[in-house]
């Protein structure tokens, strides 16, 4: 069993991957830490918003180990 670490920015990405990783990481051991980040193109409230929104979209559907 591998821990893994995944940084949650919001962002497609990273919910992309933070989503195949609950789908596919049956053994393994996920830590889910969000990250805020302010850059240049000013997606910092949009980011948040997303994050907030997967959260409750994981919990309500019974992701696996969320």
């Amino acid at each position: 069993m591998a821990k893994i670490l995944v940084m949650f920015s919001g962002g497609l990405d990273s919910l992309g991957m933070t989503n195949q990783l609950l789908k596919s990481s049956q053994d393994n051991e996920l830590h889910v830490h969000h990250i805020h980040i302010e850059n240049v193109e000013n997606r910092t409230q949009a980011e948040a918003t997303a994050v907030q929104q997967a959260v409750e979209y994981f919990r309500s559907n019974n992701y696996p180990k969320f």
